[in-house]
């Protein structure tokens, strides 16, 4: 039992890590400065749509058997309360995919120091 929790609540932490910052990296496409490099806004759009389906498509094939797949803390406590995640351990559920999310923001943070410093 609290192997098969452990091993659940680390594949959350590194889901919902790895959707962060595929997702959001993503979101960091062209350059302001230089024409050349410009994306029109429905290129942006099909972009970012298609690299968080694709991600999320992906760790639910990966991960979905170990934990379920869950990598949102939202759809957690929604399991939680229709009775599908036990309560105990909807709370480690929820720690851990915010933690996740948390590092894979402190790794955009430190790769991009000198951009914003």
């Amino acid at each position: 039992e609290m192997g098969t929790l452990l091993r659940a609540v680390t594949t959350e932490f590194v889901g919902t890590s790895l959707l962060v910052l595929v997702g959001c990296g993503s979101c960091m496409g062209g350059d302001q400065t230089e024409d050349s490099v410009q994306f029109d806004d429905q290129a942006n759009i099909v972009r970012i749509s298609l690299c968080f389906g694709i991600t999320v498509a992906t760790l639910a094939q990966t991960l979905g058997h170990v934990s379920g797949c869950n990598i949102n803390p939202a759809v957690s406590l929604a399991l939680g309360i229709a009775k599908k995640l036990e309560w105990k351990d909807v709370g480690i559920y929820m720690g851990c995919q915010i933690a996740g999310g948390i590092c894979a923001g402190l790794v955009y943070g430190l790769a991009l120091w000198d951009v914003f410093n």
